[in-house]
């Protein structure tokens, strides 16, 4: 008489596991405003109070764009300036090129006007042109400004976090506080050119 085999688990020995697929990151924790003052913010807020802001956020922005790359925004200003100067000199030349086109015949008119022809394209080229190196500047510099908007906005949590720890601390009568003192980070908070 055989016997029939014993599954393995029944009889105490591990089973060999398969390999496990890697697992993938976790995403990163997201930073919010959760706190009791600013849950109910934008609710509360009216037209008027963010239309006031405006200002004081494009200042910020601007400002942390130069930090963060100053060629990129001097590129940029740059470049769209000149590509609104070079806007105006073409409408100059197409107004000036219309009253010969309308005129009787086409090719008198067309010939009195093939200069300023030529300055309204070439001026729309300079333009283009200026337009896209303005653009490529912007894509260059929004990931520069958005990592140091970011650590800007961990070294306030991190800041805000430290004073609450030290308060805390400062209030118990058992001593200091067990953990590290918080100190003044002497890195950089925004990356290099």
């Amino acid at each position: 008489m055989t016997t029939a085999p014993v599954p393995p688990a029944r009889t105490g020995v591990p089973r060999p596991s398969a390999p496990s697929a890697p697992s993938a990151p976790s995403a990163p924790p997201e930073l919010g405003c959760n706190g009791r003052r600013h849950r109910h913010a934008m609710d509360e807020a009216t037209l008027w109070d963010m239309a006031r802001r405006i200002p004081a956020a494009l200042r910020r922005t601007a400002r942390l764009a130069w930090t963060s790359a100053r060629r990129m925004v001097t590129a940029i200003v740059v470049c769209r300036f000149l590509s609104g100067v070079a806007t105006a000199v073409m409408l100059g030349a197409v107004a000036r090129v219309l009253p010969h086109l309308t005129a009787p015949g086409p090719r008198v008119g067309l010939s009195r006007a093939a200069w300023a022809l030529t300055v309204a394209v070439a001026a729309m080229a300079a333009g283009a042109a200026l337009w896209i190196v303005a653009d490529w500047s912007i894509r260059r510099l929004n990931p520069k400004t958005a990592s140091a908007a970011a650590l800007t906005l961990v070294g306030l949590h991190m800041r805000r976090n430290c004073r609450r720890t030290t308060r805390r601390a400062s209030r118990t009568a058992a001593g200091p506080p067990r953990s590290a003192p918080c100190a003044p980070s002497t890195s950089p908070a925004t990356p290099g050119p």
